[in-house]
C-alpha cells in the first residue's frame, strides 16, 4: 500500500477564496489563501496527479508520497 499526501492543492476552492473581496470573506481567510499562494505551499494540482500516477505505475510498496510544499 503507499500513501499520497497532497498538502494543500490550489483548487477551485482556495482560487474562490482569493477572488472574494477581504472584506466580505474576512481579510484574514483572504491573506492566509494570498499567503500560502505567493509563498508556494499550495502545490498545482498537476503536482499531486502525477505522483499518484508514479505510485500506480511504479513497483513500489509501503511509499509515503509527500506533494506539499518543496523546501
Amino acid at each position: 500500500m503507499n500513501v499520497l499526501r497532497p498538502g494543500m492543492v490550489d483548487t477551485a476552492m482556495p482560487a474562490w477564496i482569493r477572488a472574494q473581496p477581504p472584506a466580505e470573506i474576512g481579510e484574514a481567510l483572504h491573506d492566509r489563501f494570498m499567503a500560502m499562494r505567493d509563498s508556494g505551499l499550495m502545490a498545482p494540482p498537476a503536482r499531486p496527479a502525477g505522483m499518484i500516477l508514479n505510485l500506480l505505475a511504479g513497483q513500489a510498496t509501503g511509499q509515503i508520497a509527500d506533494a506539499g510544499h518543496r523546501t
